[in-house]
């Protein structure tokens, strides 16, 4: 059992650790590829200029950079949002500048700078790496503050979630599976996930069909009449549940970046 304030302190500490280790992860891979390879893995936008600079909220200085042959940007993980560093030509030389994504088209970034940043970004061409994909961590941070408002709105699904209060079932549903080859263990979550009142955990290594075992889920649910909505923390993964839904002739909507 924990208090709302002692858990969300607990993995606000967490996040950060995880936040700090990513940050570590990037530098040992700044140093081992070189820029080509770090661009070709969506990390890293070669060939920047800066075409503008102007004044954001706070007064931060912001510079917008597009490619400086002016082609479109390729395929990246940088986001809005994003801590970058901004080099002439090594990341992690002692001149280079941290800013943070404020805007994103397909042609430019916008950075913002919390400090003037130097001279040299304007006059020379630039390359752009992401330091830590902060929109995840801001998102999981997110979610923990709004933890209070299932004080008032959903107060048993929150004693769940702090462990003093113990999930609840209905009586188990007679069912007919959509899959006939699911094992006992997979038919059984099928089961109490159905008949959980709050939520329900399936937890497993890789290769033990707990993708086949949310695509039964799924269908169970919309034999009954729901809308479901599927989210993950990965492309894959939401794609090959998709691949699993369509070949079951489910009707699906993929929403996101395939």
């Amino acid at each position: 059992m924990m208090h709302l304030e002692r858990y969300k302190r607990k993995f606000k500490e967490l996040i950060q650790l995880e936040r700090r280790e990513q940050m570590l992860l990037y530098r040992k891979e700044i140093k081992s590829l070189d820029g080509r390879e770090r661009e070709w893995l969506g990390r890293a936008l070669l060939h920047m200029k800066c075409v503008k600079a102007e004044r954001g909220l706070g007064g931060r200085k912001v510079l917008k950079f597009i490619k400086k042959s002016g082609e479109k940007l390729p395929e990246t993980e940088i986001s809005v949002g994003d801590l970058v560093i901004i080099s002439r030509k090594d990341p992690l030389a002692k001149d280079s500048e941290i800013g943070t994504v404020s805007e994103k088209t397909s042609r430019a970034l916008k950075i913002a700078f919390d400090r003037e940043p130097k001279s040299w970004i304007l006059a020379k061409e630039v390359r752009i790496d992401l330091y830590v994909n902060d929109i995840t961590f801001q998102r999981m941070l997110e979610a923990l503050d709004r933890l209070e408002k299932l004080k008032e709105e959903n107060p048993e699904l929150l004693g769940v979630i702090l462990g003093y209060k113990k999930p609840e079932f209905e009586s188990l549903p007679k069912i007919k599976f959509f899959n006939e080859k699911l094992n006992k263990s997979q038919r059984i979550a099928v089961k109490k996930a159905l008949a959980a009142k709050h939520l329900f955990l399936i937890h497993g290594p890789p290769g033990t069909g707990k993708t086949v075992t949310c695509t039964e889920i799924i269908l169970q649910h919309v034999s009954r009449g729901y809308k479901v909505l599927a989210t993950s923390d990965s492309n894959t993964a939401v794609d090959n549940l998709l691949e699993n839904l369509i070949n079951s002739r489910a009707k699906v909507v993929r929403i996101g970046h395939p």
